[in-house]
């Protein structure tokens, strides 16, 4: 009988390592798809303190006021002055906010969004992570 309790504990113990190492490579799985990825040269320069910092209600879900662009930005066949930037990853072109701060649109194209909502087009969608 102690052989069967001795096999049987090591058959746990390895399905609990082998379960183990199965969830701890699932974590591991990026949420942009690599595939369409580059590798660019160039140089990183810090803006120190000629950055504007863009203010949100919070760091998740949030909008931050318009900001001016500071030059006429053509888009999808219009020309915008202003964004509103959403903590999910997106700006929106214009001075209105998305139609809710926790948006998130699923999708791997690169067409235009398509919306019946009026307030969920003209995204620039770099980061769109929840």
């Amino acid at each position: 009988m102690p052989n069967f309790y001795s096999t049987l504990r090591r058959f746990a113990l390895t399905a609990l390592l082998s379960g183990g190492g199965l969830l701890a490579a699932q974590a591991q799985n990026l949420s942009q798809p690599v595939s369409g990825a580059t590798t660019v040269a160039g140089t990183y320069t810090d803006l120190g303190t000629a950055g504007t910092v863009i203010s949100t209600a919070s760091f998740d879900d949030a909008n931050s006021a318009a900001q001016d662009i500071g030059f006429p930005f053509s888009f999808n066949g219009t020309i915008f002055t202003q964004f509103v930037f959403n903590t999910n990853g997106l700006i929106r072109m214009g001075s209105a906010a998305p139609s809710t701060a926790a948006l998130h649109i699923d999708g791997t194209g690169v067409d235009p969004v398509q919306s019946l909502v009026a307030a969920d087009v003209n995204f620039i969608m770099p980061f769109n992570v929840d």
